[in-house]
């Protein structure tokens, strides 16, 4: 995938940016300077929460990089499972990256909890046969969740398909408002991270074992 620019993001929520544009306008021809600076800053929010920036990531064999920037909330470690919750905050890039040279082997919308609006799931399988999942969420509770439903019916967008392979680094999806991610992974990637640390997109945060 060639690599996409700066404002990549804004073409899905090119809605909004119109909204923004047409009440800029329109609050200029009517000389509205409060709706005029309020309509700024919506723009101007547009452009940095869809910002599409990512630095140049060195290859990391063996590697499991943060697929997001976020807050690690819990971490679950199981025997067959271990479990992290994030929260993507309005400052926090809302885009995803493939953790690791790995293959879209599934994506899933639905399996919510109650506290869910949305979920996709994406399911990955890497170089060595091990199995990953990572959840994009929409939260009920968190900012923004209900807001733009009626726009955007569905807020988490999956660039790949079936059957696409990734390299580490790739950007494979994004969330439009209201933001957690879960990823469930297998035991053999050992998680490195803790709770409420907040780790930036591309961070090393398991070691695969």
């Amino acid at each position: 995938m060639e690599k996409e620019n700066f404002f990549y993001n804004l073409s899905y929520v090119y809605e909004l940016v119109i909204i923004a544009l047409g009440l800029i306008v329109f609050s200029s021809i009517l000389n509205k300077k409060i709706m005029l600076a309020l309509s700024v800053i919506f723009l101007l929010f547009l452009l940095f929460f869809f910002r599409n920036y990512l630095p140049d990531l060195p290859l990391q064999p063996n590697t499991f990089l943060s697929p997001s920037s976020s807050k690690v909330t819990k971490i679950e470690e199981e025997e067959s499972q271990n479990t992290v919750y994030t929260y993507l905050s309005p400052l926090d890039k809302h885009f995803m990256i493939a953790p690791v040279d790995c293959t879209i082997i599934n994506i899933e919308r639905g399996n919510r909890i109650v506290s869910d609006a949305e979920r996709v799931r994406v399911t990955f399988k890497d170089e060595h046969e091990n199995i990953f999942s990572l959840d994009q969420i929409v939260s009920k509770f968190g900012y923004g969740a209900w807001l733009l439903g009626f726009i955007y019916p569905e807020r988490c967008v999956v660039y790949g398909k079936v059957g696409q392979k990734l390299r580490q680094g790739e950007r494979y999806g994004l969330i439009r408002f209201g933001s957690n991610m879960q990823y469930n992974l297998p035991p053999t990637f050992k998680v490195i991270m803790n709770e409420g640390e907040h780790i930036q997109i591309g961070q090393p945060v398991a070691i695969i074992e």
